[in-house]
């Protein structure tokens, strides 16, 4: 154990203060004496505020992979209370930050009928803000963040996690606010009747509206027709995965250009989907049910 911490920056000699430090204020200074799992609990907030810290100041971006502290030789280390107070800093920022994200993103917010993504937004990022522990749990992520977005936050922790979660949130309302209200429903129900009760992801369904009516140059807002499902059909056919990949990409870097100014942000979480659409393109191919991958009208 104390080899495990000296090759991570701080030796337990360096921690252990600010650990009984805290546990003192976890019992209100009554006692510093806690149970066990409470220790390495306190020890675990420790250590990633003392991990952010050390990304501040090197300008470097969080990496979740890495939960203990980190050093560089070419550099002087900070003590590690001061680290330590450093790091708690930064988390409020962030808390702070993400608030506003947050503020700014809900009043403009619409779930499109969907009772999950509803719920997950209006209520339960709310209760991280107001159930979130800087001080003696920063790494607890508290909600499971149910509405599934297209970038995963698994490795992530505390409001690292969050606070990338309500990015990705903001990027889907932007990209979905360029269409009615009423058309993005429609495509819903077209793909699903049931869509208002599921958990999947509704910007990925209208992503592959859009992209499938470019794919085969068909006006949006058309009700869909058997013979548009066969050109879609025999383009992916003819094409091959890697092409229909390329040309998905290259469209929605049009699509980006048109009509969202250009936004890199949101070019590149889109096109997170683009391996699975292909993948799902390729199957319905092969079972002649193209429908079943995108809905065209």
């Amino acid at each position: 154990m104390q080899k495990e911490y000296e090759e991570e920056g701080y030796g337990l000699e360096e921690l252990l203060p600010i650990v009984t430090k805290l546990a003192g204020r976890y019992t209100s200074y009554e006692s510093t004496s806690v149970t066990y799992e409470t220790a390495g609990k306190l020890m675990e907030a420790v250590q990633f505020c003392i991990r952010m810290a050390q990304e501040q100041e090197a300008g470097a971006e969080p990496n979740p992979s890495k939960m203990y502290p980190s050093t560089d030789s070419k550099r002087k280390k900070m003590l590690a209370s001061d680290a330590y107070e450093t790091g708690v800093q930064k988390i409020l920022q962030k808390v702070k930050d993400a608030k506003e994200q947050y503020n700014l993103m809900i009043v403009r917010f619409c779930d499109y009928g969907n009772k999950n993504y509803g719920e997950t937004v209006k209520k339960a990022i709310p209760g991280f803000f107001r159930y979130y522990d800087v001080r003696f749990a920063p790494q607890e992520t508290l909600i499971t963040m149910d509405y599934p977005t297209l970038s995963q936050f698994h490795a992530y922790q505390g409001i690292e996690a969050i606070e990338r979660y309500i990015e990705c949130i903001c990027l889907e309302q932007e990209f979905l606010e360029k269409l009615p209200m009423e058309y993005i429903v429609q495509i819903l129900n077209d793909y699903d009747g049931e869509y208002q009760n599921q958990f999947y992801n509704i910007c990925r369904i209208v992503l592959r509206h859009v992209l499938g009516c470019m794919m085969i140059q068909k006006p949006m807002g058309l009700p869909a027709t058997e013979e548009d499902y066969y050109k879609l059909q025999g383009k992916v056919d003819k094409m091959g995965k890697e092409a229909t990949k390329k040309l998905l990409e290259k469209l929605l870097k049009q699509l980006m250009c048109e009509k969202y100014e250009d936004n890199k942000e949101m070019y590149d979480y889109l096109k997170k989907d683009l391996a699975d659409f292909v993948t799902e393109l390729f199957l319905a191919k092969e079972y002649e049910c193209m429908h079943e991958a995108v809905t065209l009208g």
